[in-house]
């Protein structure tokens, strides 16, 4: 359960990077204007969709769409986490639900959703593991940075920011990421 912790302590951390950018987004830059009643995640997240035409240029504007729908792809996986319920088993005779066969460790679960998700398709359970976990935390904390490098870019700490708006973003589990310059991506 400590690793769940992590997840909503990194994701509350991300929520208040998008409600910064979307602040900034709308013009706002006095440093208090995240902390005002700020919509629920996807309204902020649609609202800096609809005002990324508005924004620099296209290069930029790519770079921040890419922020965007890597958050909102962190967050809804988050969600899982946060809202599902994580169960060693499921009795035998629930033939609806995968079982956890040829376990590769005592770390496995099997997440199963307590809602109807809305997208087509989506498994009504799944097994994860401990790695997984980690894994989003890691995915939490790169889009994390890669938010407040978009925010930073656009108050015009351009070479400070550019390295995490522009280039690609490991996150680590302590917060902290290892980034590699937009440059040293195209020289790779």
């Amino acid at each position: 359960m400590y690793v769940v912790g992590k997840i909503v302590v990194e994701s509350v951390s991300m929520d208040a990077r998008l409600r910064a950018l979307l602040a900034v987004m709308r013009g706002d830059i006095e440093p208090d204007a995240a902390l005002e009643a700020a919509p629920a995640w996807n309204k902020s997240i649609t609202d800096c969709r609809e005002l990324l035409p508005s924004i620099a240029d296209d290069t930029t504007r790519t770079a921040i769409a890419a922020v965007l729908d890597e958050a909102d792809h962190a967050w809804n996986e988050r969600n899982r986490y946060v809202h599902d319920m994580l169960v060693d088993k499921i009795a035998a005779d629930d033939e609806s639900y995968p079982t956890v066969v040829g376990s590769k460790g005592e770390d496995q679960r099997l997440r199963r959703r307590l809602a109807r998700d809305k997208k087509r398709g989506a498994p009504a359970a799944e097994v994860v593991s401990l790695d997984h976990a980690v894994e989003l935390v890691e995915q939490l904390v790169a889009a994390t940075w890669r938010l407040q490098a978009a925010r930073g870019y656009l108050l015009g700490r351009i070479s400070m920011w550019r390295p995490l708006l522009f280039g690609h973003v490991t996150g680590v589990w302590d917060g902290s990421v290892e980034s590699i310059s937009a440059d040293d991506d195209e020289d790779a």
